[in-house]
């Protein structure tokens, strides 16, 4: 007797937990329905067999075995999944009698008219399940339907009103079908439902205000249709809203300031509308947002400084709309801020000192406004996560703070159109994650930036700025990668680079030889040569390019291309005695210090002089240096070129030489013009020049 009670508790331990109830694993479907299950097995098709009902559905004396499929303890299927199913759902479905969940996959068209025999269900999902035409008239016989979800289909025509006689609704999903008309009002009278979701349909017409009849309502999801009107005040009443999604409608008329009410709302999103007025202040009591959208809109007024309450804000995206005044210093109490985009307002004022606060900071885009002042120099010293980073198009000046580089995780960095200044030669270096640099049309002056270490850019624009110098490995690097030496015997196409690049743009006429574009894999090196007006290289007068370097320059649009020289030792080539440029047109010479080379003798006058040519046009006056002075007799008639051409005339030009290649005219101009005896100048655009 002892030993027995002993081993009682063990055997109970033994034994599987069924919670009361037989086991899954020892029941065996009932036989009429066993056969429904068979034939439904038969009748469809599916995507992947080797996990269907084909290969599952065997043998009914194990229940837990059905693939699928679900028991209750009496052997009765409470629950059907046919998962990736093609075909028509055989009419035996209806001999499920006490089904409790339907969902469904794949390729099916439509439900059969037996469907409407399961009574007891409470779950239908048909979720991109193929179903085609008006909305199932079979659903209607099922009142204990407490979720009703057919996502991703076809479905089109009005909603039925028979939908408000499924009073024990508590989720209603019907996104991404092609509805139409307007939203039932009846649907008030489903007092249950909790998630009421109609997004990417075609629904037309204004938001029903009796829908405020629905307290249970969490969320309601009525994006990308074609709805008018404006948001009902009504929507006051359902104070347990989390989620309102009416973005991408044509809803109008002012955000009501009575949603202040609705103190659990996490999520507001009402972008791309015409909705206009401002943003209420009493929106400050809506404690719980995280996310704000309500961008390409027609907002207007200033930024409530009230929204600085919202320390749970994740996102507020107000970009393209029509708001006005100074940014609120007060927004950097939002210490969860990861996106701040208010760009393409009319904003004034500067950026705020406090931003820098602003730790959790993401994405931070104010471009296309009026900010006025500088980047505050501790601006970006908190901001480690941040990784775009866009104030173009506004009117900020002065220098980038030194903290910039700091900004290790950025990925964007768009700094164009402002009136930026000072020199950015080792600002960017840091910044080993950028992909996009733009900091075109600025004031930027000295060497051009060092980019080489940035080994994930794949797109650069310093154009109009006031940059200078060649982009080689001295002291105005770029830091740009040189191509290959190429070894004297065999070597692969990417250690062919330099020589490849010869051969292709010797043929052109009149080219330099440089490469607008280069891409290295481990084994290719793919060139695309171009032109350059700086440094005329001609053909016939190429180097052997045994040894080169390529370097970095800017072209007269800023376009950054790399570009070929010769680098002592060098081959020479029979028919080029050296790497200098041809001797006929010589390029402008350089400025150094010191007296500009002595006028060539003039030659003896003839008889009959023809008149003078006339000059070229030159450019505004400015103040003169003390020029030297004119040479004491009129200045010579052309004469036939001499064998070598003589050195460059002092500037300005006491007579006319032969012109300049045209392609070379304006550059010359410009270097002309803009000569002076105690400033250094360079021209890194066309009939622009800078000096110094």
């Amino acid at each position: 007797m002892l030993r027995t009670c002993l081993l009682l508790p063990l055997l109970v331990l033994l034994l599987p937990s069924c919670n009361r109830q037989p086991c899954a694993a020892a029941v065996a479907v009932l036989y009429p329905q066993w056969l429904a299950l068979v034939s439904i097995r038969d009748g469809l098709d599916f995507l992947y067999p080797s996990r269907s009902p084909k290969a599952f559905w065997t043998s009914r004396s194990d229940c837990s075995l059905l693939f699928g499929a679900g028991c209750d303890s009496l052997g009765n299927v409470v629950s059907l999944s046919l998962y990736d199913a093609i075909g028509t759902i055989p009419s035996a479905l209806g001999d499920l009698t006490a089904l409790l969940s339907l969902a469904a996959n794949g390729d099916i068209a439509s439900l059969p008219a037996s469907t409407t025999q399961l009574t007891s269900l409470t779950l239908l999902s048909f979720s991109k399940s193929g179903l085609t035409g008006a909305f199932p008239s079979v659903i209607s016989a099922l009142k204990k339907l407490k979720d009703l979800k057919l996502p991703g289909n076809s479905l089109s025509g009005p909603l039925p009103p028979f939908l408000s006689t499924l009073t024990s609704l508590t989720t209603l999903r019907l996104d991404s079908n092609l509805f139409t008309g307007s939203i039932p009002a009846g649907l008030s009278k489903l007092t249950a439902l909790t998630i009421l979701s109609f997004p990417n349909n075609l629904l037309t017409g204004s938001l029903p205000p009796s829908l405020s009849a629905l307290r249970q309502l969490v969320n309601i999801d009525l994006r990308r249709n074609k709805l008018t009107g404006s948001i009902p005040s009504q929507y006051s009443t359902l104070t347990g809203l989390e989620g309102i999604y009416l973005s991408n409608n044509s809803l109008s008329g002012a955000l009501p300031p009575a949603l202040s009410t609705l103190t659990n709302l996490r999520n507001l999103f009402v972008d791309n509308n015409t909705i206009s007025g401002s943003i209420p202040a009493s929106f400050s009591t809506l404690v719980s947002l995280v996310y704000i959208r309500a961008n390409n809109n027609k907002l207007s007024g200033s930024l409530p400084s009230s929204l600085s309450t919202l320390t749970t804000l994740d996102s507020l995206i107000l970009s393209n709309n029509a708001m006005s005044g100074a940014i609120p210093s007060l927004y950097s109490s939002l210490e969860f801020l990861a996106v701040l985009l208010l760009n393409n307002n009319s904003l004034t004022g500067p950026i705020p000192l406090s931003f820098s606060a602003l730790s959790y900071l993401y994405q931070l885009d104010v471009s296309k406004n009026s900010l006025m002042g500088d980047l505050p120099s501790v601006f970006t010293t908190n901001m480690t996560d941040l990784r775009f980073f866009n104030v173009s198009f506004n009117s900020l000046s002065g220098s980038l703070p030194t903290g910039l580089s700091n900004l290790q995780s950025l990925y964007s960095l768009d700094l164009s159109s402002n009136y930026f200044s000072g020199h950015v030669r080792t600002i960017f270096s840091a910044l080993t994650s950028l992909q996009s640099i733009n900091i075109s049309f600025n004031f930027f002056t000295g060497y051009l930036p060092k980019i080489g270490f940035l080994g994930e850019l794949k797109a650069i624009d310093l154009s109009n700025n006031f940059f200078f110098g060649s982009a080689n490995d001295g002291s105005d690097s770029l830091g740009l990668p040189l191509c290959p030496d190429p070894p004297t015997s065999t070597y692969s196409a990417a250690q062919n680079c330099l020589l490849n690049l010869v051969n292709t743009c010797t043929s052109m006429s009149g080219a330099t030889v440089n490469i607008v574009e280069t891409q290295r894999t481990e084994d290719e090196c793919f060139v695309f040569c171009g032109t350059s007006l700086a440094m005329p290289i001609f053909p016939n007068q190429q180097c052997g390019m045994e040894k080169g370097m390529c370097a970095a320059n800017l072209t007269s649009n800023g376009v950054l291309f790399y570009q070929c020289k010769c680098t002592a030792p060098f081959v020479r080539t029979p028919d080029a005695k050296s790497c200098d440029f041809p001797p006929s047109p010589p390029p402008p010479p350089p400025f150094p210090p010191g007296p500009l080379p002595p006028s060539p003798p003039p030659s003896p006058p003839p008889k009959s002089p023809p008149p003078s040519p006339p000059l070229p046009p030159s450019p505004p006056p400015r103040p003169p240096p003390s020029p030297p002075h004119p040479p004491p007799n009129p200045p010579p008639p052309p004469s036939p070129p001499p064998p070598s051409p003589p050195p460059p005339p002092p500037f300005p030009p006491p007579a006319p030489s032969p012109p300049p290649p045209p392609t070379l005219l304006a550059l010359l101009d410009c270097y002309t013009s803009s000569l002076t005896d105690s400033c250094e100048c360079f021209c890194p655009f066309f009939n622009q020049c800078y000096c110094q």
